[in-house]
């Protein structure tokens, strides 16, 4: 299937009331996937873990401490308005 194929099936399967937001979106999702995909393909991915981890630190939540004689790991999860905290 090509690119315009799914463009205008994704497009095409939006409801009736749909705003020119709505299609947007859901093509910029398109988009996302299908490069996940290439690069999933090309060998560029990375674990699961490290992307746990990089997530931590672009929301800014999490904050490894080490005491001291290395006794004690914590993390602190900060409050962040609309970030969900465990």
């Amino acid at each position: 299937m090509t690119t315009k194929e799914k463009m205008l099936r994704a497009v095409n399967e939006l409801p009736d009331d749909a705003s020119v937001e709505d299609a947007m979106e859901k093509l910029l999702v398109l988009a996302k996937i299908d490069r996940g995909i290439e690069q999933a393909d090309a060998g560029k991915t990375i674990t699961q873990q490290a992307v746990r981890e990089r997530m931590a630190v672009r929301r800014g939540i999490l904050l490894s401490l080490i005491l001291p004689q290395g006794r004690a790991r914590h993390i602190i999860a900060l409050k962040i308005p609309g970030v969900y905290h465990a």
